[in-house]
């Protein structure tokens, strides 16, 4: 150590350790006890060798700045590179920290200071890294490494906020005299100002920022469901334990409800409203955390990276909303009551459904088209619905004209079915036509088919009574 003991200020220094310091018992690399101030200043190089079981002692106290920070001492303004490898047998020793071990009977001050890295063979994750021990203030210690410490003085930083000029400048510059913007902002740690007669300090490159090193969510699951809110649970790796601030889903609006943190992970509880598109598919755009200061670090995804699984539904209440499938048919829609389409004719025809027509268990009748199908084309699903009453005439075609590939027909249900074609075609009750598609768990009740066509006519029908095959 430099000194033993020391009352007063030690400002604007650079410790450079060109070699492994060993030390067996009590140390400071600056100092080992500070009743003064000890600010602005940086320590890097070689790691500490603090080689414990030698000597018989029951405390190895030991710290990169000072292994004490007495009642009057302060300490501020400060970051340490290098970190302290500790001998394998540390079991049941105080052992040392980046910044100061302050012990129980002293309440120094430590505050803007952080540390980069951890040592080797630490087996006690909850005091520290900065500061072992405290009975005085500590305000602003922030680490970044690896490893959570669950307890302790200290708060894990994200590495994003090294190349951060603001919490730079806010941690280390409260006496301006630290140059960081330009350095920071080539990808470098601060330098201390000092004059040209100084030597001149080393530019450091701030740590690689890697994915690893970013919130990213991990899993969704849907714990309640309506037809245009869902409540979702978000598992979030979260190395750096910041406060989710926000998670941006395109065409819908979440609302972060709440969250709680353990071992490395986010739990986020959020609800999804008000949709732009009713989809069953929902691309995350950016998870957003705060961290040190109140600074936020938007992680980006690109549209498909990261996916939300859910049918959200618009809701059919009317014949008008019916309809309005028209308008819109990648999207999803939920029937909310049953429906009657008397005297509506072919107004009530759909050109084509991509995304889900979720009957909901209601039915739909009286439906009485001319020439035309009810669906001409189906890409999507039709699910959990009855019709009642279908009536077509000049028909070439079903309830859907061509079921294409991958359409799904589930739980549907027809009864009181009468197709009149004249002339030749294909006709199916459920649909003209279906090609490598599925009809599941679905009937046809009391269908008649009738085929006209004049006695010069050959006779090219191809009939079926759910759906005519494709072929």
């Amino acid at each position: 150590m430099l000194i033993i003991i020391q009352h007063g200020i030690i400002e604007n220094f650079v410790i450079n350790l060109k070699e492994p310091l060993y030390v067996q018992r009590s140390s400071g690399t600056l100092v080992r006890t500070n009743y003064g101030t000890i600010q602005n200043g940086y320590v890097y190089g070689e790691n500490i060798k603090a080689i414990f079981g030698m000597g018989g002692y029951s405390e190895y106290n030991v710290g990169i700045i000072a292994e004490t920070n007495g009642i009057t001492g302060i300490i501020k303004n400060i970051y340490s590179l290098s970190n302290i490898d500790y001998s394998e047998d540390n079991s049941g020793k105080n052992v040392g920290a980046n910044i100061v071990y302050n012990s129980d009977n002293n309440n120094g001050s430590v505050e803007n200071v952080y540390s980069v890295g951890t040592g080797e063979n630490i087996n006690d994750f909850t005091s520290g890294p900065n500061i072992y021990k405290s009975n005085g203030r500590v305000n602003n210690s922030y680490y970044f490494a690896d490893e959570i410490f669950t307890g302790g003085y200290d708060t894990k930083g994200n590495k994003l906020s090294l190349w951060d000029t603001s919490f730079q400048n806010q941690i280390l510059n409260g006496d301006g005299q630290f140059e960081v913007d330009e350095l920071v902002s080539r990808g470098y740690y601060p330098h201390i100002k000092m004059s040209d007669k100084m030597p001149r300090q080393e530019y450091i490159e701030l740590p690689e920022v890697e994915d690893a090193d970013l919130a990213d969510i991990l899993s969704t699951e849907v714990i309640e469901q309506g037809s245009q809110r869902i409540k979702v649970k978000f598992s979030i790796n979260n190395p750096s334990a910041e406060q989710i601030e926000k998670i941006e889903i395109k065409n819908i609006t979440t609302n972060i409800l709440s969250q709680e943190y353990a071992d490395g992970k986010s739990t986020v509880i959020a609800e999804l409203t008000e949709p732009k598109l009713c989809v069953s598919q929902y691309d995350v755009l950016s998870i957003t955390t705060k961290g040190a200061f109140g600074l936020t670090y938007t992680r980006e995804y690109k549209e498909g990276e990261r996916k939300i699984n859910v049918d959200l539904y618009r809701e059919i209440w009317n014949v008008q909303d019916w309809k309005n499938i028209n308008n819109s048919t990648q999207e999803n829609y939920m029937l909310m009551t049953d429906l009657d389409f008397i005297n509506e004719g072919n107004t009530v025809h759909i050109d084509r459904i991509d995304g889900i027509l979720n009957g909901n268990g209601h039915k739909i009748s009286n439906i009485k088209l001319s020439n035309r199908s009810l669906i001409n084309d189906l890409y999507g699903k039709i699910i959990n619905l009855e019709i009642i009453n279908f009536e077509q005439e000049d028909a070439t075609g079903g309830m859907i004209y061509m079921l294409q590939p991958e359409g799904i027909i589930d739980n549907v249900h027809m009864s009181n079915v009468n197709i009149k074609m004249t002339g030749n075609g294909y006709v199916g009750g459920l649909a003209r036509q279906a090609w490598v598609s599925t009809i599941k768990n679905s009937s046809i009740n009391n269908i008649n088919i009738i085929v006209e066509r004049n006695q010069n006519q050959r006779d090219r029908s191809f009939i079926g009574g759910i759906v005519r095959p494709y072929g």
